[in-house]
């Protein structure tokens, strides 16, 4: 039986009010959300840390993939006219010898403007 001073009552969240008749006190009782939802929340940082970890890292390998394909688009289109990728995948040369490559080929005809030049240099010499 309840002393006539003090009401108790649970509210949905699970605390347990108490009323006295001069102090309301408050007792947490067990909540079984409240496991759940920090289980949830570590959960969430951590996916939001794992897509923000491989937006970057993808955003890098982005600008990588289009030098990339810089040198590649001016190969196919100013070095395959004349050559096929055979010769040019077999030859081993390094960077010098490249430059010197490609700089025979621009005297020859070979129509690549400066910033392409560098480009494909770049590109063939990896």
């Amino acid at each position: 039986m309840i002393p006539a001073n003090k009401l108790s009552f649970h509210n949905h969240w699970g605390i347990k009010n108490v009323y006295h008749s001069r102090v309301l006190s408050k007792q947490k009782l067990f909540d079984p959300w409240t496991n759940l939802r920090r289980i949830m929340m570590t959960r969430l940082m951590a996916f939001m840390a794992c897509a923000a970890a491989v937006a970057v890292l993808s955003f890098g390998m982005t600008i990588q993939a289009e030098t990339e394909d810089e040198g590649e688009r001016i190969l196919n289109l100013r070095c395959m006219k004349c050559h096929d990728l055979n010769r040019v995948a077999n030859a081993n040369k390094d960077r010098q010898d490249w430059e010197g490559t490609v700089k025979r080929m621009i005297t020859i005809g070979a129509s690549v403007s400066e910033t392409e030049k560098e480009t494909l240099i770049d590109f063939l010499a990896r």
